[in-house]
């Protein structure tokens, strides 16, 4: 998901189809990021977003079971914070006939569970967030929510000296105690660490 007024965005991959920026439809309230459902409310209101997609034809390359596909490319002016991924294999939600010949409440309830945050698998990544007008307390306040997050649900070591010095450091940015991240006595571990680190310090 991406932000509504990032006119910059732009997707490509080399086999599977990308959105293109004219076909970007304004629709999705940021309060559908269901990977961050502590999502500060006060942010949601009036907030809007852009549903950005790559997707393969079956008889285009797969990702299989077990397998990965890289070279998933965005390129934006805006500088990178958390988002909300949907993944969908297959071809969604079916029904049985026409849904004219459903009673009301079935299809009520059916139309639920077609939204976009409940039919497919959510994944929390990162992506383009902040324009040129966002704030470093509001940027800091979001890296942290999703950190947290992530260390709850034990993608991130809660024992990392780097990860403990660097909410320290957030949290000083969102008090406006601090403008910008500084260097840490603890370097990041390798892999997912070192490029949050890298990423977060292109966001700050």
């Amino acid at each position: 998901m991406a932000p509504a007024e990032d006119d910059s965005l732009v997707l490509d991959h080399p086999i599977w189809y990308a959105s293109s920026p004219e076909s970007l439809a304004t629709n999705a309230v940021v309060a559908r990021q269901a990977a961050l459902l502590d999502y500060p409310a006060s942010r949601r209101k009036g907030a809007l977003g852009r549903y950005a997609g790559w997707m393969a034809r079956a008889e285009d390359t797969r990702i299989q079971a077990g397998e990965s596909l890289s070279a998933f490319t965005v390129v934006s002016r805006f500088r990178p914070g958390w988002t909300t991924a949907y993944v969908l294999a297959g071809g969604g939600l079916r029904l049985p006939g026409s849904s004219a010949d459903l009673p009301d409440e079935v299809v009520a309830e059916i139309n639920v569970l077609s939204h976009v945050e409940n039919s497919y698998s959510v994944v929390l990544t990162v992506g383009p967030r902040f324009g040129s007008q966002a704030e470093s307390s509001q940027i800091a306040a979001e890296w942290l929510l999703g950190l947290k997050k992530m260390i709850a649900g034990g993608e991130l070591d809660a024992r990392s000296r780097y990860l403990a010095a660097l909410i320290e450091s957030l949290q000083w940015i969102e008090q406006g105690k601090a403008e910008t991240l500084p260097a840490t006595a603890s370097a990041p571990a390798e892999g997912l660490e070192a490029r949050l680190d890298a990423i977060i310090r292109m966001a700050l």
